[in-house]
């Protein structure tokens, strides 16, 4: 586990974009933390470093899942939100997604322990009594 304290957003900005310089077909990003902690201010750095319009990405709660194209491949963007079970996840295409782009799934507890070993877990978490802060914890491959 990799660990960093104290970061605001423009700290977990420039951490989303490291870890997009090495994204690849293949990879799946796991977003834990509660509402507000910076899920999809997370997607919207790692996504604009591949190209991708940050205005046009946003938390996809209604929509469940957006794809956007990067410069050299497809980024598929879950909100597992309002999903009941694992179940309706492989209905959005989940193996699809992660054959195809790389992957980003914010809520993805409420899947179990259905995705793949390998899969990039990031545990954002705000600072008690600093609002404006956060502890990120990523796990490594």
């Amino acid at each position: 586990m990799i660990e960093y304290k104290g970061l605001d957003l423009s700290a977990l900005k420039n951490l989303a974009r490291e870890l997009a310089m090495k994204a690849k077909i293949g990879d799946l990003y796991l977003l834990y933390g509660d509402l507000g902690a910076g899920k999809t201010t997370f997607t919207q750095a790692f996504t604009e470093h591949l190209g991708v319009n940050p205005e046009s990405v946003n938390s996809p709660t209604f929509n469940l899942v957006h794809v956007y194209t990067a410069r050299e491949f497809e980024v598929w963007h879950f909100d597992l939100y309002r999903l009941k079970n694992a179940e309706e996840l492989r209905e959005l295409g989940l193996s699809d997604a992660i054959n195809s782009g790389v992957t980003i799934i914010e809520w993805p507890e409420i899947a179990g322990d259905i995705f793949p070993k390998n899969a990039v877990r990031i545990y954002i978490k705000l600072v008690e009594g600093a609002p404006n802060l956060r502890n990120v914890e990523i796990s490594e491959r």
